[in-house]
């Protein structure tokens, strides 16, 4: 079950992310607590939103197929898209907050955004949501 989960995030080594996760998918009580004495998850510090937002950037990294070196040695190069995410999943725009020069990276950054819609369902609460992500060689912020 716990293999299941970190499968789920893509490679990221993040462990709150991989217990919101857990807790998402319901493996919360797999999780041996001996491994972690030193941290301490409750189910309730996490919101819908937080959960959301792990499931988000999973698909954004999960569709950033970006090779860096196809920018050569400029690793500082950021592309910054934003979009306004409907409760539905759905978006209602994207755009360019800033692009990085570099004609490539630009496309790939909007082509990933645009591969990953429709994205989970927002909270119930919530009736848009509008995000930036920052792509760069070094990958996603």
């Amino acid at each position: 079950m716990l293999k299941t989960c970190l499968l789920k995030i893509m490679g990221i080594n993040i462990f709150s992310i991989f217990c919101v996760l857990c807790l998402c998918s319901g493996c919360y009580s797999q999780l041996d607590n001996n491994k972690h004495k030193d941290t301490t998850i409750a189910q309730s510090e996490y919101t819908p939103m937080d959960i959301w937002h792990v499931a988000f950037f999973s698909t954004i990294q999960k569709n950033w197929t970006y090779d860096p070196g196809l920018t050569g040695l400029d690793q500082k190069l950021e592309v910054h898209i934003i979009l306004k995410i409907l409760k539905t999943g759905y978006t209602k725009y994207i755009r360019y907050d800033s692009k990085s020069g570099n004609e490539l990276l630009d496309e790939v950054a909007m082509n990933t955004v645009l591969k990953s819609i429709p994205f989970q369902k927002l909270p119930k609460d919530i009736e848009f949501y509008e995000v930036g992500i920052i792509f760069s060689p070094r990958g996603l912020k």
